[in-house]
């Protein structure tokens, strides 16, 4: 790769759902006329949503540049939609609920399985069902926001991006593989894995 995959952050101000040989995939449009395509991999991961937050409104005024065919969120990164799922919990509609109005709301029965969401976030956490968001402690909140990372996955498995590093018609794609580089750490959370450079 003639140009580090990291060295300078991306301004994508773009993003739309497509299809790559048959997997679902989000590409992203730079600024400067570059392209990264996500092929594969969670949608959590595709979208850079690590929360699988839904478009709305106020999702989009907190950095949300697209929208996927099941009407989430795509970010132009994974830590603008990181940001994101942590106002909306602790500062938007849900914080003053408890951990179970949260969710219930967050991901509702109709389509979801709010009860095992439930369930997971709790056990993983420590924390009660009944603990209300706004009287979380920071390391409390942390708990809860990566229990709950943890269940929605934005793991990259078998996910890649391919990346143009210039733009027009006779772009050179790229192809970007990812490893997980926290040992221990969770595999279902896109912030434990790296450029496999």
């Amino acid at each position: 790769m003639s140009k580090s995959y990291f060295a300078q952050p991306a301004k994508y101000f773009m993003a739309e759902p497509v299809k790559i040989g048959g997997q679902l995939a989000v590409r992203y449009l730079n600024l400067d006329g570059t392209e990264r395509i996500r092929v594969g991999g969670m949608s959590a991961f595709r979208n850079n949503n690590p929360g699988n937050a839904g478009f709305t409104p106020y999702i989009k005024s907190l950095g949300a540049i697209g929208e996927d065919t099941e009407g989430r969120a795509i970010f132009p990164d994974c830590e603008i939609g990181d940001k994101a799922m942590q106002t909306l919990l602790r500062h938007g509609m849900y914080r003053n609920m408890s951990i179970r109005e949260t969710l219930q709301n967050y991901a509702p029965p109709k389509g979801n399985p709010t009860e095992q969401y439930i369930k997971y976030v709790t056990e993983s956490s420590g924390l009660s069902e009944t603990s209300n968001i706004n009287s979380m402690t920071d390391e409390e909140f942390k708990r809860f926001t990566d229990s709950m990372k943890q269940f929605e996955d934005s793991s990259p498995e078998g996910g890649f991006d391919l990346i143009t590093f210039v733009p027009g018609d006779q772009k050179e794609w790229h192809r970007q593989d990812f490893i997980k580089i926290s040992a221990g750490s969770s595999s279902k959370d896109f912030g434990n894995y790296g450029p496999n450079i």
